[in-house]
């Protein structure tokens, strides 16, 4: 059943609705009206979101080819169902780099994340990183 959407919803005021649930709806780069802010809260899609997150802690020196990683990483991903948007981001004044995945579902992730484990499976990831990755899988709730 479609959701109750509050008003800033519906007037697209809102990051989530704005940003992250409006992406499978975007066909085009044509300008998002409020209607694509009701069919994006009417959708059970919207409620399916799974986030796929990990933290990367560099040693000095090695972050241009753990940033090389991570891109090869996402782009193994490029074109699989289910896949919303890829993201390597970075915090340089607390010297963190973060990889974001989004997906439709949890079930989506865990069909195509073989491609890009694949595409990293040989990098030295305990010379580039000063403590183990920390990895989160985020639902909707």
């Amino acid at each position: 059943l479609p959701r109750k959407c509050s008003t800033n919803e519906l007037r697209g005021r809102t990051k989530a609705t704005s940003q992250i649930a409006l992406a499978p709806y975007e066909t085009s780069t044509r300008k998002r009206s409020r209607f694509d802010a009701v069919e994006a809260c009417q959708s059970p899609e919207r409620n399916a979101m799974f986030v796929q997150l990990s933290v990367h802690r560099p040693r000095p020196g090695a972050e241009d080819a753990l940033i090389e990683s991570m891109h090869r990483f996402g782009d193994a991903l490029e074109g699989a169902p289910g896949l919303i948007s890829v993201h390597t981001l970075q915090d340089r004044s607390a010297g963190v780099l973060t990889g974001l995945a989004i997906w439709s579902s949890e079930e989506a992730m865990k069909r195509s994340v073989h491609l890009a484990r694949e595409a990293v499976a040989g990098d030295p990831f305990d010379e580039w990183e000063s403590t183990e990755a920390e990895g989160y899988r985020l639902s909707d709730v």
